[in-house]
């Protein structure tokens, strides 16, 4: 299995949480917004 560099997964992630984000309607949020950057920036997006 080739290893994944963390910037790369983070972003993936952020990727994904900002489709769901978009396809919920653009005002989902979790409550794990304060765990990290990653939410903030789907919200923004979204």
């Amino acid at each position: 299995m080739p290893f994944i560099a963390p910037n790369e997964y983070l972003m993936g992630v952020q990727r994904l949480m900002v489709e769901i984000a978009r396809y919920a309607g653009g005002r989902v949020r979790p409550p794990q917004h304060r765990d990290g950057s990653v939410w903030g920036h789907a919200e923004v997006a979204g």
